[in-house]
Parts: C-alpha cells; structure tokens; sequence
C-alpha cells in the first residue's frame, strides 16, 4: 500500500471515532469504560493522530521514517486494548446494552485493539520500506 493510501486509510479509521461517539455528543460512554485513554482529550487526540497519518501520506515520498512512531502509537492503544480486556467482559457489555446508541461505547471498545493492530504492523511495514529504500537511495 502506498503511503498516501496508508495515512489516508489511517486517517478516516480514526475519525471514525466520531461515528462511536455521535460526533462528540456521546463522548461520555466511552469515556466511563475507560477514563485514562479515552477522556474527552483522549478522543479529540485520536482526531489529531488521524490528521497526522493523513499529512504523513500525503506528503511521504516513500521514505519517511515517522511510520515507526506510529507503529509504537498504535502498540500503547493495543496495549491499552490488551489491558482493558483481561479485566472487562466485553461481549456481556455487549449483550447488556440495548440496541441504540448505548450500544456504540462497548462496541467501540470491542473493536479498537484489533484494529489497531493492523494498523501497527501495516505502519511498521511501511516504515521498514522506507528504511529499505533509504537505503537503495545511498548506494
């Protein structure tokens, strides 16, 4: 995938965000399922994570590095996920929360890790291209 793709695709899976919060209005419910990474600051700062992966692809030329310090943003959000999990039943929240908006907060935490993860090992990915290409440049 090229890297404007990636920051592209990277981008709109975090603002994403805003459709598991109702645009900001539904901020709360996340929050209470876990306060420490997903605060009210938390969420606004998964947006600008979002414009960062954006700006990086568009404007790498395929050999930026920068996609290391995202593939280790994304491990700490798998970490956190890890975290959350071995302490929360996220399937009984699941089952608990009728089937409106209520359901949005444990859904938004069912599936944030893996998704991340994916998103780790494609930035890691690209950011050992761009090492390999740097390089090919140097010869």
């Amino acid at each position: 995938m090229s890297p404007l793709m990636l920051g592209l695709l990277a981008g709109v899976v975090n603002f994403g965000i805003l459709l598991f919060n109702v645009g900001l209005t539904r901020w709360e419910p996340i929050a209470a399922l876990d306060p420490n990474v997903f605060s009210h600051h938390g969420q606004l700062m998964i947006l600008v994570w979002g414009l960062a992966f954006a700006a990086a692809g568009i404007s790498d030329d395929g050999s930026s590095r920068i996609w290391f310090a995202f593939a280790v943003e994304k491990a700490m959000y798998v970490f956190a996920w890890l975290s959350w999990m071995s302490t929360h039943d996220a399937l009984a929240l699941l089952r608990a929360s009728p089937q409106d908006l209520s359901i949005l907060a444990p859904l938004f935490m069912s599936i944030y890790g893996p998704v991340d993860l994916v998103f780790l090992l494609a930035f890691a990915r690209q950011g050992l291209m761009a090492k390999d290409g740097s390089k090919r440049k140097k010869r």
